[in-house]
């Protein structure tokens, strides 16, 4: 069945009340004795008091998106995640290869036709990515100014200019042409060089390019509409030591130890 991002997975099992066909991991189902859907649920438990069933979840998950998606995960889980990720890319470069030709092109859920430019398409690439990391850990700083902030990558020899000259169709060609990934043909140059360099003009990355600028909120004490007044500094009645209390209560101890000594002298 079709559905708003994609296909849904194929469904592997039914429930055991309406035979609704759904789809469950296979380690799930090693676990259960039967499957009920959520609208079901309640009537499987009747019927099944006695033996084991999922609970909680949702039915078939659809392609394209994360099941765990809004568990909170600690940063030392997600570097741990990253790390072992890329560690198995590392040794397994022929199966990511293969796992990024199943989602390319056509076969990606997302596929809208190829509307994207081919300048931006290879842009858009992980070897291009890789390509101006590796000028920006050369140079390590801007080659015009030498600002260690905000760098890019700046080709020597256009992208269009490269593209025209090797006759480049599509990404695959793009992939398969080495000269568009020789970081010979690039410098790193901070943001406002490469503005010039462009004859564009240059925004700052905090000032609407990369980021929208905050409205300055001036809400703080009397500017605050629930102001009433702040802190007012009184003295304790059993010690006579100073300390600040809000207007609207009637504090007139600074500590309990105070309040228990002034009701002993009372008695």
């Amino acid at each position: 069945m079709k559905s708003s991002t994609g296909y849904r997975r194929t469904p592997n099992c039914k429930c055991v009340i309406c035979k609704k066909p759904l789809y469950r991991r296979s380690f799930e189902l090693e676990k259960i004795e039967f499957v009920c859907c959520v609208s079901c649920r309640k009537e499987a438990y009747k019927k099944y008091p006695n033996k084991k069933a999922l609970k909680n979840l949702e039915l078939g998950r659809e392609k394209g998106t994360n099941h765990l998606d809004g568990i909170p995960k600690s940063a030392e889980s997600n570097e741990k995640r990253s790390k072992s990720h890329k560690k198995w890319c590392a040794e397994n470069p022929v199966k990511v290869a293969a796992r990024g030709k199943k989602i390319r092109g056509e076969n990606n859920y997302n596929w809208k036709g190829g509307s994207s430019r081919l300048n931006t398409a290879i842009r858009r690439l992980t070897e291009h990515r890789k390509w101006m990391d590796a000028v920006k850990a050369r140079d390590k700083e801007c080659v015009e100014c030498g600002e260690i902030n905000n760098l890019e990558s700046h080709h020597l020899i256009g992208l269009s200019v490269l593209i025209s000259r090797y006759k480049i169709k599509n990404r695959n060609d793009a992939r398969a042409t080495p000269q568009l990934w020789d970081i010979n043909n690039g410098v790193t140059l901070c943001g406002k060089c490469h503005a010039a360099k462009h004859g564009r003009k240059y925004i700052p990355p905090k000032n609407g390019r990369k980021y929208k600028p905050k409205k300055p909120r001036n809400t703080a004490g009397v500017n605050n509409p629930n102001w009433k007044g702040g802190l007012v500094e009184k003295n304790c009645l059993q010690c006579g030591k100073s300390f600040f209390s809000k207007p609207s209560t009637n504090r007139k101890f600074c500590c309990r130890g105070c309040v228990s000594d002034y009701q002993r002298k009372r008695i």
